[in-house]
């Protein structure tokens, strides 16, 4: 679990010198880890990944658990005395301030108080009040924390996994925190918990990146789900307005989707959803945002896109889908076609809201002739 964190935190570092996006993110398109939050977590895994009960070994252990206490009270104080010291923007300041971001990337309060927490553990690692070991004692709160953001992930309850306008705790600080409750029992029985901790962290680590997949996609296709997605979209539109970026919206509706399901099943109409949204998938960019609305609905964000390039887009994958094809197991050939409306954000509507609205209007526009692609105005 130590070597972990330590590469977890150095791939992050890595990600913010190299300006590598996708180390930066412990999960593709979510925000980034702050630098400074990965080095707290190189301290906490060499912390970690050090104990075996020499004196030496621990007082790396208590001297990394110190650090990691420092960095935490110093960003805590920000928040309780309103103030910005940029404890957390030491690090790649240049490259935090041109952050494609949104919100800033910043430590946020709940990961500063667990990882307080977490380096007060490794600081009194070893010290006991009669039978009870300090580091699991103070491990408790911070467990509790991140069971509360989990759940939030896997049930969408945002107030449990994120304080106020800040970033959301990630599942890296989740696996830490469950973790730290086995320290105590790895000084005493080193060898065979060590294994057995390893096991545990692993199976954490994929039953939380599970949870955090059931959050946000579509059981169906794969696609984003619908409150995933439009979280995207709010903060896309952030960006375009920070940064004064062209952004675009696609409406598609499959045609006569009803008479599929009727004449065929709705087993055979699944498939064919799933057989759409690879057609989306195999020919949109890695930035751009596939999500299923509802029904047989799905919606596109397109970053960096003008009105008239999302059109082009548009007609693009009308055309594959009109080209698709689909067979039953019984043989028989499906034809679809989709109707596809356009938006764009733009200043005389600077909201999602205002976005999809006209976009769902353009669509609406469209199925009037089925098949067709209308885009909405682009002027007020």
């Amino acid at each position: 679990m130590g070597i972990g964190l330590v590469l977890l935190a150095l791939a992050v570092l890595i990600g913010w010198g190299a300006s590598i996006d996708t180390l930066k993110s412990v999960l593709p398109g979510y925000i980034a880890m702050n630098p400074l939050t990965a080095v707290n977590f190189a301290a906490l895994g060499l912390g970690v990944l050090v104990i075996d009960g020499r004196a030496t070994s621990l007082r790396i252990t208590r001297v990394a658990g110190v650090l990691v206490c420092v960095v935490a009270i110093a960003r805590m104080s920000e928040y309780l005395w309103h103030t910005d010291l940029q404890v957390d923007r030491l690090l790649f300041t240049a490259q935090l301030d041109v952050s494609p971001h949104f919100p800033p990337t910043r430590m946020a309060p709940n990961t500063a108080i667990c990882q307080l927490v977490l380096g007060a553990g490794l600081a009194l690692f070893g010290v006991r009040i009669g039978k009870i070991s300090l580091s699991e004692a103070l491990a408790a709160p911070a467990m509790l924390v991140a069971l509360f953001a989990v759940v939030g992930y896997a049930y969408g309850i945002r107030t449990l996994y994120r304080v106020g306008p800040f970033v959301p705790m990630a599942v890296h600080t989740a696996v830490a925190l469950f973790a730290m409750s086995f320290l105590q029992r790895t000084d005493e029985q080193r060898p065979h918990a060590q294994d057995a901790l390893e096991l545990v962290v692993e199976r954490l680590a994929r039953s939380n990146a599970e949870l955090e997949r059931l959050a946000t996609t579509d059981g169906l296709t794969g696609a984003l789900n619908r409150r995933a997605w439009l979280e995207r979209f709010e903060a896309e539109i952030a960006r375009a307005k920070r940064y004064d970026l062209p952004l675009s919206v696609l409406m598609i509706d499959a045609d006569h989707f009803k008479r599929v399901n009727d004449q065929y099943g709705h087993l055979v109409g699944d498939d064919v959803l799933r057989a759409l949204t690879q057609v989306f998938m195999q020919r949109l960019r890695q930035t751009d945002v596939l999500g299923r609305y509802g029904g047989e609905e799905f919606c596109i964000l397109l970053p960096n896109t003008s009105l008239d390039g999302a059109t082009v887009v548009a007609e693009r994958l009308s055309g594959h889908v009109r080209d698709m094809g689909f067979t039953t197991d019984s043989g028989a050939r499906i034809h679809l076609s989709c109707s596809i409306g356009v938006a764009d954000f733009a200043a005389f509507r600077p909201t999602s809201a205002e976005v999809l609205g006209a976009a769902d209007l353009a669509l609406y526009a469209a199925k009037t002739e089925r098949g067709c692609i209308r885009a909405a105005v682009s002027h007020s």
